[in-house]
């Protein structure tokens, strides 16, 4: 058992260590709109073809927790999707940095962000939630939505590859959630697209 429990600590320091690297990047990239740029591109036709599987309807509330410094996928969307955006963190700088983005690329009428915490916030009026990759603790807030989401409600949780899991450990998802669909992007991503499941609707 103790080796179980160093195994698993240790799969946490390196995802926490992952993810860390991973939300500075975004900060230094974001502070220059040409490699903003670039790096939304880079993930624009991925982000499209992931949500490829998503349908709700026309003038739909979407919102994305852990947005970031940098809400590539909320700038993206904004482009093709007649939906409504929000996104939230819970690190003030990021939320600063994010809303000046959306600003850059004139789109403050579609996209809004606000810092906030997704463990204390109210999902009750979307039809998509976007959980990000690096978003902590996963566990807790997956539970959090499957009970206060809407019924015909639809999460689209980030994960990781299989092949990924020594490097992140797993990232279960509760049996008050089903698997629908699922779309695996170029970058080690899995992006499960969730439900509630039936017996608890």
């Amino acid at each position: 058992m103790k080796g179980i429990v160093r195994v698993n600590r240790s799969e946490k320091k390196k995802k926490r260590l992952v993810d860390r690297v991973f939300r500075t990047s975004e900060k230094l990239v974001v502070k220059h709109p040409w490699f903003a740029r670039a790096y939304t591109a880079f993930f624009h036709k991925m982000t499209i073809d992931e949500f490829a599987m998503v349908t709700i309807p026309k003038g739909g509330n979407v919102v994305n927790i852990g947005c970031g410094s940098l809400p590539h996928t909320l700038i993206i969307l904004g482009n093709v999707r007649d939906w409504q955006f929000l996104g939230v963190d819970k690190d003030k700088g990021a939320a600063k940095a994010a809303k000046k983005l959306v600003d850059y690329y004139h789109l403050s009428n579609r996209i809004e962000i606000q810092w906030s915490d997704g463990l204390d916030f109210d999902v009750s009026l979307f039809d998509l939630i976007i959980v990000s990759h690096g978003v902590e603790p996963k566990t807790k807030l997956l539970e959090k939505l499957g009970k206060e989401m809407r019924d015909d409600c639809l999460i689209v949780y980030r994960t990781i590859w299989k092949s990924l899991t020594k490097v992140y450990g797993k990232e279960p998802v509760p049996k008050t959630l089903e698997m629908i669909d699922s779309y695996d992007r170029i970058d080690g991503v899995r992006s499960l697209l969730l439900a509630k499941t039936k017996t608890t609707k």
